[in-house]
């Protein structure tokens, strides 16, 4: 008798449902911890924001921050794939609002991140 070697159809069939399966949990996951990891970057450069505005609010008493190019003069360097949307701050009023790019609206409620003049930052949330 001569004696086969390899796989049947249905040990195939097994191995792939198998990695289907595992896939299938896995991808969900996936998207939920990269969503946290694009949070976490946006709350990054939103602190970095508002160093650069009390930076400059320091040298230039009475002023209000209201635009880009004076936070990226006192420091600000935005990481790729978050754009700046807006400043209107002073000492002890307004806030800068920074919106990341990449953060897919069915994890979080927003892609816009904001920091206060007091320093409390207001982050997109995620979905269950």
């Amino acid at each position: 008798m001569k004696s086969k070697k390899g796989f049947t159809l249905v040990e195939l069939l097994i191995v792939v449902a198998i990695i289907a399966i595992l896939a299938a949990i896995a991808i969900p996951q996936f998207g939920k911890y990269s969503a946290r990891a694009k949070i976490a970057t946006l709350n990054s450069d939103l602190k970095l924001a508002y160093l650069s505005a009390q930076g400059y609010l320091m040298e230039r008493p009475g002023t209000v921050v209201s635009y880009e190019g004076s936070l990226k003069r006192h420091g600000m360097k935005l990481t790729k794939g978050i754009t700046f949307i807006e400043a209107n701050m002073e000492l002890n009023d307004g806030s800068i609002k920074l919106k990341h790019n990449n953060l897919f609206l069915n994890q979080v409620d927003t892609n816009i991140g904001v920091i206060m003049f007091n320093g409390n930052v207001l982050l997109p949330k995620m979905l269950e």
